[in-house]
């Protein structure tokens, strides 16, 4: 190292990449001038020009390694003979559970409620109302109103009833005329019916409800199926529960009119039809659940006369079936519900002959010994331990399966007979998937080097000449591997560019798209990225790679030292 106007020396300095080699050179040149001050003043490098000297470093090793994955040798390797469960076997370790069977919806689903459905005036009207229908939310949340006009006697005058909204704006008129039945709903505009009894409106006298635009209605299991006013059970609009019975796992159960859900789930529990009835207020539902454990104990209903089944929402559920406890691949064979076709006796896997004791052996048991046998085949449990698998140990052997009268292979959902492997090499126009999946890990490399470049967030200022030009360049090579005429490239195989903008990135593609094209189209992604020699046309990887050769000279130029020589030996 010679400094201007001060001694020469030289450093020597272990491997490193070329960039870090510059920075300590760098570094010791500032040393060294700091022991010389008469020595001339070190130059600052320019800080785009550095960003665009790593970015160019990052991008060509980059693409560099493109070529790897994109150029290997497309085949589908033989594979061994192999025969594995066609579904799940359904073992489980854990503890036996019991058949649930349940309201297939909340009982009540109405998004709205009002409250309360017999609501008494303020005065001495002694004509009782009643609240109904669905509430559809126009008039929000709030106090609704109900005051006379008119008043007088219920079928002997005519009657009217004016309805205001929670800001005291009147929303509706109610006329109720004499000639009109005492059980006549009258229907108000926001879905709300009014029911009047026997009896005298006094004039200005009034009853309040509330209205909830967003707090659903709930069913109350204590109240009885024939309750008016407040004592409604409050059933969806439409449904009701009227004396009768239906039938659960074939017990007749009996329904009287001013019976309660609570009561009927009462007289469910106390019968013999095996099953313990329970209302869960938190989800709203009726909940049914059978008291023997196990795969097999189901529930069903039927023969409903009442109505209760549909109006607590257990029409047509379906039950969830329970689970057998200590089903698992370390239970004696016949312990297993999922093998109980199995018998004792002996199965023949290519022709070696491996016994079964389904009082003694489990499945993990049998799949050992048909590992540790001259069969030379691999069993195991896969799939989360619900499928068995049986691979050849050798490519060129078949797999031949025979239950021998135990009903082994059939239980385990393996057909018997014989699987052949595939053999010798075939060629295919697609990369394999850990192939795709290193390709695109690859590209996001490029991706990340390539998009800080046309970023002018990542700069320190607005882009100088250099890095300008180094964008055209980049830009003009890219949209030619493309045949692009315009700033922007968008592909059916999920590759895009975009260069009108520096704010977001100029690259992107979609990895299951990309994917999918590796394996099913390679040729159409590797033309535009790696070229055709036969069409003499040239990919965006050699492209781009002469950009950064001819950008990284003239960077070699910028950077180099005024007055300072290195010697730098590695």
């Amino acid at each position: 190292m010679e400094i201007q106007g001060g001694p020469s020396f030289t450093v020597t300095l272990p491997h490193y990449h070329p960039e870090i080699l510059r920075r300590k050179a760098t570094e010791l040149a500032q040393q060294a001038a700091a022991l010389f001050p008469g020595s001339a003043p070190l130059p600052k490098p320019d800080d785009q020009l550095v960003f665009a000297r790593q970015r160019l470093t990052e991008l060509r090793s980059a693409l560099e390694a493109l070529n790897l994955p994109l150029q290997a040798s497309q085949i589908r390797k033989a594979q061994a003979a192999s025969a594995t469960s066609a579904a799940d076997i359904g073992l489980g370790s854990g503890p036996a559970t019991a058949a649930v069977l349940q309201s297939t919806e909340e009982v009540n689903t109405t998004a709205t409620s009002f409250s309360p459905f017999g609501p008494d005036f303020t005065g001495a009207s002694t004509a009782q109302a009643t609240i109904g229908g669905i509430y559809d939310g126009s008039n929000g949340t709030g106090t609704l109103t109900f005051r006379v006009q008119n008043g007088g006697t219920h079928g002997v005058d005519n009657l009217q009833i004016k309805v205001f909204d929670p800001l005291d704006a009147q929303i509706d008129v109610i006329n109720i005329n004499q000639s009109d039945p005492l059980n006549t709903a009258y229907t108000l505009a926001n879905g709300l019916t009014l029911t009047l009894g026997a009896g005298d409106l006094i004039k200005d006298d009034e009853f309040t409800i509330q209205v909830f635009d967003s707090v659903g209605s709930v069913v109350d299991p204590a109240k009885p199926f024939n309750g008016t006013r407040n004592q409604n059970p409050n059933f969806e609009n439409g449904l009701s529960v009227t004396a009768g019975s239906f039938q659960v796992n074939g017990e007749t159960i009996t329904v009287l009119a001013n019976d309660t859900i609570n009561s009927v789930l009462s007289t469910i529990n106390q019968s013999n039809a095996g099953v313990t009835a329970t209302f869960d207020a938190v989800t709203e539902k009726v909940v049914l659940t059978q008291n023997t454990l196990g795969a097999t104990p189901t529930i069903t209903l039927a023969n409903d006369s009442s109505g209760f089944l549909a109006a607590t929402k257990l029409s047509g559920a379906t039950p969830v079936p329970g689970i057998d406890g200590g089903n698992g691949p370390d239970q004696h064979i016949e312990d297993v519900s999922a093998f109980s076709s199995v018998q004792t006796g002996s199965i023949l896997i290519n022709g070696v002959t491996i016994a079964i004791d389904v009082q003694t052996d489990s499945l993990n048991d049998v799949l050992t010994r048909i590992t540790n046998s001259a069969a030379n085949v691999q069993a195991t449990l896969t799939g989360g331990e619900q499928r068995v698998s049986l691979v050849a140990n050798k490519y060129t052997n078949s797999l031949v399966l025979d239950s021998n009268g135990t009903g082994f292979f059939g239980a385990v959902g393996i057909t018997d007979g014989t699987f052949n492997p595939i053999k010798g090499v075939v060629h295919r126009n697609g990369l394999s998937r850990s192939g795709a999946k290193e390709f695109t890990t690859v590209l996001r490399d490029v991706a990340d080097a390539l998009n800080p470049i046309f970023n002018d967030a990542k700069l320190s200022g607005r882009p100088g000449t250099f890095l300008t030009q180094l964008r055209t360049n980049l830009q003009k090579a890219i949209l030619g591997a493309f045949d692009a005429k315009q700033g922007q490239v968008r592909t059916d195989f999920g590759i895009e560019f975009n260069f009108g903008t520096s704010d977001i990135a100029v690259f992107r593609f979609d990895r299951e798209q990309l994917l999918s094209a590796l394996d099913r189209r390679l040729d159409q992604v590797k033309e535009p990225l790696l070229g055709n020699g036969v069409a003499n046309k040239v990919g965006l990887v050699d492209r781009v790679l002469g950009v950064i050769q001819q950008a990284e000279s003239e960077l070699d130029a910028k950077l180099g030292s005024t007055g300072l020589f290195v010697d730098l030996r590695a």
